[in-house]
C-alpha cells in the first residue's frame, strides 16, 4: 500500500496509522473513499454513543500568531479524563480554536439558530426564487440549497474544515473521525471568538 496515500489520509482526518492503513486498504488507496470511509466509521460510532454522558473535556485555546488581537477558545467535551489529557485529544482542540479563528463562525450549528431567524432566512431564499421566476415545484429545494449554503459559511459544524486541503470535510465529519479514533463520543459543546477592541462572539452552549 502506498505510504504517501496513508499519510494524506492522516493528514486529512487526524486518525492514526493503523486506521488510516486500514481505510486504504478497504478503499484500494483510494484517498477520497477512505477519507469518508474513516468519518462513516465515526459517524456511527458517535450514533451508537450518541446518550453517554460527555462530562469530561477540555477548552482549546489558539492566539493567532501574526495578528494576536485575534483568539478563540473551543469547549471540546468527551466522556473520560484519559482521553481528555491525551496529546491528540488536546491537540484536536487547540485545532478547533485555530479554524474558529480563521473562519470566525457566528454560531456553533443549525440547532443553535433562533427558530425565528432560521424561519426568515428560509422564507428569504423562497422569496428569492419566486422572484427569480423558479418554478413552484423546484422553489423548496432551491431554498433549502442556499439554507445549506449560508450553513456553511455562517455555523461552526458546516463550515469546511481548516485542516483539510481538498475542502470537502466539514466540521463535524472532523469530530466525527475523532470518534473513530478515539472510541469515545466526543462534541464541540460552544465556541468563543474575540478580537481585541472589537467583536465578540459567544456561541450557544450545547
Amino acid at each position: 500500500m502506498d505510504k504517501n496515500a496513508i499519510m494524506e489520509i492522516r493528514k486529512r482526518t487526524g486518525a492514526g496509522l493503523s486506521l488510516c492503513k486500514k481505510a486504504a486498504i478497504q478503499n484500494k488507496g483510494d484517498i477520497e473513499k477512505a477519507v469518508r470511509w474513516i468519518g462513516a466509521q465515526g459517524a456511527a460510532i458517535a450514533s451508537s454513543k450518541g446518550d453517554r454522558s460527555t462530562g469530561e473535556g477540555r477548552v482549546g485555546s489558539y492566539v493567532h500568531s501574526l495578528n494576536p488581537k485575534l483568539c478563540a477558545i473551543v469547549d471540546l467535551a468527551c466522556e473520560t479524563d484519559f482521553v481528555a489529557r491525551t496529546d491528540a485529544f488536546i491537540a484536536f482542540a487547540d485545532d478547533l480554536a485555530k479554524h474558529v479563528v480563521a473562519y470566525k463562525p457566528d454560531y456553533l450549528n443549525e440547532d443553535s439558530l433562533p427558530e425565528d431567524f432560521k424561519k426568515e432566512l428560509i422564507d428569504g431564499f423562497l422569496k428569492k426564487a419566486e422572484e427569480e421566476g423558479k418554478p413552484e415545484n423546484v422553489r423548496q429545494k432551491i431554498a433549502d440549497g442556499r439554507f445549506n449554503k449560508w450553513k456553511a459559511e455562517h455555523c461552526f459544524m458546516d463550515q469546511i474544515w481548516i485542516k483539510d486541503p481538498e475542502e470537502k470535510m466539514t466540521v463535524k465529519q472532523a469530530v466525527e473521525a475523532q470518534v473513530a479514533v478515539i472510541k469515545e463520543n466526543i462534541k464541540v459543546r460552544a465556541f468563543v471568538f474575540m478580537e481585541a477592541g472589537g467583536s465578540v462572539t459567544v456561541s450557544q452552549k450545547i
